[in-house]
């Protein structure tokens, strides 16, 4: 925990969308070097709660996090627009720093 900064605001498990669930690892684009398309979505948060998810962090607390866009997994890899990619980014911003 002593080597990451700021685990207040790292994210550690999240609610992900029912059709992407297949392995147990949530992928965003960013936290994957070999996918290397950081504006798509290889798995999608869940937006069964008030068109949110429930999102826990490292330092043990949780979040209702509300989407600005629904997510509606369509396939992995697919690219973010518009809101997609600013809820893309928002959850990016949640990784560890490298």
């Amino acid at each position: 925990m002593g080597e990451i900064a700021n685990p207040a605001n790292v994210y550690a498990f999240i609610d992900e969308n029912e059709r992407s669930m297949d392995d147990g690892v949530f992928i965003n684009g960013a936290n994957i070097s070999a996918y290397g398309n950081v504006n798509a979505w290889y798995n999608f948060p869940s937006d069964r709660h008030q068109r949110g998810a429930n999102i826990s962090f490292l330092d043990g607390h949780v979040e209702h996090h509300r989407w600005r866009a629904p997510k509606l997994f369509v396939g992995y890899g697919t690219n973010a627009k518009n809101e997609y990619l600013q809820d893309l980014r928002w959850l990016q911003q949640k990784l560890p720093a490298e």
